[in-house]
């Protein structure tokens, strides 16, 4: 969820809390059909019914869950079918499904022949679970919790099922086996997220690894597909070096795409799947150039042209988004046959509410491939007439929130308290589809400050980065606040916010012990001017619980130093390499270096090219961010 404007195109703050409860809810609930009301009647019957036996062992357990599944099959499309999922969520059937997998693994069913009941149960319980997380994330996050996730993987950690033992299934139980327990392990962590944690604390990726080696491919297709959701930046290249396993992943889509259905016949995966996959995958920066140098961009380019649903063509759209975030792709993008008219085409959307997004996807990509004066003219004229766009086009000096969509009840809580303190506050409280890239350069030109709302989610987002790197390119002055309490920005958002000192608020409690450092950090910044007129805030840096790493002080005043107490602080900032640069600099030199940078910022960053010798981006957010911090 990038920030930028409301429906109404006006900041927050003058949004009445009505407004925000409205927003906060935006998809309309859909009544349920008459058979989805009977669907769900039944499936309430055979859960009671299961959590009624003593044993599962036996073909009265069986026959339930054949029933359970066949209301699956029955459904036809997933819009019904995800009712259903959301309707086992709510029924525990995870938990559910820990108990009957813990009472039928007592017994040794590697072992056992097709005709065991307790395989047969578990075969049939195995299948049930695979389709319904297919279809509902409300399942796949009851799964997480439930501990059947946990169990799942641990089954990738039996003899019988490693990768040696399934190359030579001459019955292929075992790999029907192993399929199963990756494809439903698949959907819980690609449609939920939060899933993550526990693969990585079961060691998920060592184990997977093992089957990238092996020799069926639909076995090593469903590991990748799993990888690519839990893989850091540091274990990326370990997984992907060389590109082989990404050109496997781009074959894959290659083959979804010459089916009529985009549902690949030799890995069982539909294109939408794959390209979902490949999004994650390319948050890792290196990986963009590896899809585009595996060819991935005519692929995207077909799922455009021939996508077998809106959601399917978002997807492409967005996969190209990330992708144009690195420097070396855009001109390979730009030169990409058809692929500048297909995103145009896109654009130009007439129908929004029908579309998925996929226009406002398109947008995006246009805009980092630097379209954006005709995207901008796009925007403007898709608002055109709108008076409340215009008066708030000339509002400025505003907090602006940068925020992931999931963030948003948290986001809604600092929003509040930075109104009532009297802040002039901008954020975003629609979903992406409802966001425009003309509100969010304006949101971003017209902030006095912009709060960085930094997570995982955060940072595999196209239009949060869009969003973060416009803020950075304008040099407006950004304050990072922690949302989730086991990330450490990585990847590009780990250069962006550097040393950058942070507040906490991935806690629930986090808000109300913040809010008072945060408020003196801002001090005048975003207040409007009656305020500041009644009630001024001095401006002063408040203690924070982390910084992203700590800080590197000399222990003294800035204005003291000496030129050694400079060179000591640029190795400490990771710029030893520059210190020839400025043997004539002491403390009070220094600061002044900041001044220039705050009062002309244009020839602040020029001179750091010219005079200081600056020639990466990263030894420039170094040196910015560690001024930022002196006393």
């Amino acid at each position: 969820m990038g920030s930028g404007a409301t429906k109404q195109g006006v900041p927050a703050s003058d949004v009445s809390e009505n407004t925000v409860i409205t927003a906060c809810n935006l998809l309309p609930v859909i009544p349920d059909s008459p058979e989805t009301i009977a669907r769900k009647t039944l499936l309430t019957e055979k859960v009671n019914y299961l959590r009624g036996l003593e044993s599962y062992s036996n073909n009265e357990t069986c026959d339930a869950i054949i029933c359970i599944d066949k209301m699956y099959s029955e459904a036809k499309i997933d819009d019904d079918r995800k009712p259903l999922g959301d309707h086992l969520a709510e029924l525990g059937f995870g938990k559910l499904f820990v108990s009957m997998r813990t009472d039928l693994m007592q017994e040794d069913l590697f072992e056992q022949n097709s005709q065991d009941i307790s395989l047969k149960v578990y075969t049939r319980l195995k299948k049930t679970i695979h389709n319904y997380s297919d279809v509902s994330q409300l399942l796949c996050s009851e799964l997480g919790r439930s501990g059947a996730v946990a169990a799942l993987l641990s089954e990738l950690k039996k003899e019988q099922l490693s990768y040696k033992r399934i190359d030579m299934d001459d019955d292929g139980k075992l790999r029907r086996w192993i399929k199963s327990t990756l494809g439903t392990l698949h959907n819980t962590i690609r449609m939920c997220v939060d899933n993550v944690p526990i693969f990585r604390q079961s060691d998920a990726v060592p184990l997977l690894m093992e089957y990238l080696k092996c020799t069926y491919l639909i076995v090593r297709a469903k590991a990748l597909l799993n990888l690519v959701y839990i893989v850091d930046e540091d274990e990326n290249d370990k997984i992907m070096t060389g590109g082989t396993n990404i050109a496997f992943l781009v074959k894959m889509l290659q083959s979804a795409l010459q089916s009529p259905s985009h549902m690949s016949k030799t890995y069982y995966f539909d294109a939408e799947e794959l390209v979902d996959g490949i999004n994650k995958l390319a948050t890792n920066d290196q990986n963009k150039k590896t899809l585009v140098e595996c060819n991935v961009l005519p692929l995207l380019v077909q799922m455009m042209k021939e996508g077998q649903s809106e959601e399917e063509i978002r997807q492409a759209a967005r996969c190209i988004w990330t992708l144009a975030f690195h420097e070396d792709n855009k001109d390979t993008i730009r030169n990409e046959a058809d692929l500048m008219d297909e995103l145009r085409k896109q654009m130009h959307c007439s129908n929004k509410s029908s579309c998925g997004g996929a226009c406002r996807t398109a947008r995006g990509a246009l805009w980092v491939l630097g379209e954006e004066e005709s995207v901008r003219k796009k925007e403007h004229s898709d608002r055109a007439g709108d008076v409340v766009l215009q008066s708030q086009a000339r509002s400025t000096g505003h907090v602006m929130i940068s925020y992931q969509w999931d963030a948003q009840k948290t986001m809604v809580k600092v929003k509040n308290k930075l109104k009532d303190a009297g802040y002039k506050v901008w954020m975003d409280i629609e979903q992406m589809e409802g966001s425009t890239l003309e509100a969010m350069a304006s949101a971003v030109e017209n902030a006095a400050v912009v709060l960085i709302c930094f997570s995982q989610k955060y940072k595999d987002s196209p239009s949060c980065r869009t969003e973060a790197e416009y803020t950075y390119r304008l040099n407006k002055p950004f304050i990072p606040l922690k949302i989730q309490s086991d990330y450490q920005p990585d990847g590009w958002l780990g250069i962006l916010l550097g040393t950058k000192l942070y507040f906490d608020f991935s806690a629930a409690t986090r808000p109300e012990k913040e809010m008072p450092k945060l408020l003196r950090e801002l001090g005048n910044r975003g207040m409007s001017s009656q305020t500041m007129i009644e009630n001024p805030v001095p401006n002063t840096v408040a203690p924070v619980v982390g910084a992203m790493p700590p800080r590197n002080d000399i222990g003294s005043e800035t204005t003291t130093w000496t030129n050694s107490d400079v060179m000591t602080w640029l190795e400490g900032i990771g710029l030893q390499h520059l210190k020839n640069r400025f043997r004539e600099y002491n403390g009070e030199m220094i600061l002044g270096l900041r001044l220039v940078g705050s009062e002309s910022p244009d020839f602040f960053y020029s001179s750091l090219k010219s005079d200081l010798g600056f020639k990466k981006l990263i030894d420039i957010i170094k040196f910015r961010n560690a001024l930022d911090k002196l006393r």
